[in-house]
């Protein structure tokens, strides 16, 4: 679960952080880093620090823990909602090492697979549920492969 925009209007800090805990996390499985991170620039009045560039690239920076990293958001770095001071850094920080195997987000609500920073990094935008769709993932050696499920 990442943190979207909409659960942080109201008190909607104080309910996501008691019901899922920190709004940037991480964990490893197998030889992948899955990074989620809060990227709703806009709830934080643009004010810097959202998205936390240090506490990302200190993530996504190569270990022995971790082959490859799978980047987990719900703003991407090229729309209105994010902070367009921090796009550039962000985006340095997805190409720079060369181990980031794609990005996935949902805010836009409608599936897309793109590559809007060339062809290093994928993006993979998720649907809303409201299109009656969702995406299976797979990642295999290295790979992986995006099925649009519709219901």
């Amino acid at each position: 679960m990442v943190v979207g925009n909409h659960d942080l209007v109201s008190n909607g800090n104080d309910s996501y952080r008691e019901m899922f805990g920190d709004y940037n996390f991480s964990f490893v499985y197998g030889r992948y880093k899955f990074v989620f991170m809060n990227t709703n620039s806009r709830e934080d009045a643009f004010n810097g620090k959202v998205p936390d560039i240090g506490w990302f690239e200190k993530e996504i920076s190569p270990s022995e823990d971790f082959e490859k990293a799978v980047v987990v958001f719900h703003t991407p770095p090229f729309d209105n909602d994010f902070d367009s001071e921090l796009e550039e850094p962000f985006v340095d920080i997805l190409t720079r090492f060369d181990n980031v195997l794609f990005a996935t987000h949902g805010h836009l609500h409608g599936f897309n697979f793109s590559y809007p920073y060339g062809e290093e990094i994928p993006f993979v935008n998720t649907p809303s549920p409201k299109k009656k769709q969702f995406v299976i993932i797979k990642i295999f050696n290295h790979e992986f492969t995006v099925d649009l499920i519709g219901f």
